[in-house]
């Protein structure tokens, strides 16, 4: 699994959810260099969210290995609704009510016009399923986002989804799940080694 590549909001610290940005030019230089990083690990295919900025990251690692992607929204970031395009400090300003609730429940409260985090895992974790099911003992590459990465990493390890605030993920760090039919266990996380010293300020 990889996060895509930065950028100009990630840059900013702003709320992307499903609003469509697209690489900056450090988040390309991210995507080739993985893509280089990730040669030779026998990967059988490449899924990834219909949003921009994966599909950008996930169209230069395909191009690279030689593989077509498919799309699916079932990848998706949360959806923050009104919240995106907004810093925390801005959102925590002009939705005090609604920040403080989503603090305090973070896996079921709902930002305004958005989703809980328990419906993120809740579709990560289908795909994912269709995924183990339909290509078992293949080796497949899922281009996503932070959010999405870490919701299937908390439900395949059983973890509390109020964990991932403990989990950080940077901009096209690769983790690695193996699985025993449905079993899954964690291999790697947030591997960055393939970025130039550079790319990983």
């Amino acid at each position: 699994m990889v996060r895509h590549g930065e950028t100009e909001w990630n840059h900013r610290k702003l709320i992307q959810g499903h609003t469509d940005t697209q690489l900056s030019q450090k988040g390309r230089i991210q995507a080739r260099q993985l893509a280089r990083g990730l040669a030779g690990q026998d990967i059988s295919c490449i899924y990834c969210s219909d949003l921009l900025r994966a599909q950008e990251t996930a169209d230069i690692i395909g191009s690279f290995l030689g593989l077509a992607i498919q799309t699916t929204p079932l990848l998706r970031e949360m959806k923050f609704g009104k919240w995106e395009g907004l810093s925390l400090s801005q959102v925590e300003e002009y939705y005090p009510v609604e920040y403080r609730a989503y603090f305090e429940d973070p896996v079921h409260a709902r930002p305004p016009g958005g989703e809980s985090f328990g419906d993120v895992a809740r579709r990560c974790h289908g795909f994912l399923r269709w995924v183990i099911q339909h290509h078992s003992g293949d080796k497949v590459l899922l281009v996503a986002h932070g959010g999405a990465v870490k919701a299937i990493v908390c439900v395949v390890l059983g973890l509390d989804l109020s964990y991932r605030y403990r989990l950080v993920l940077d901009n096209t760090a690769v983790s690695e799940l193996e699985f025993q039919g449905e079993e899954g266990r964690l291999i790697r996380w947030n591997d960055t080694s393939h970025l130039s010293s550079a790319c990983s300020q």
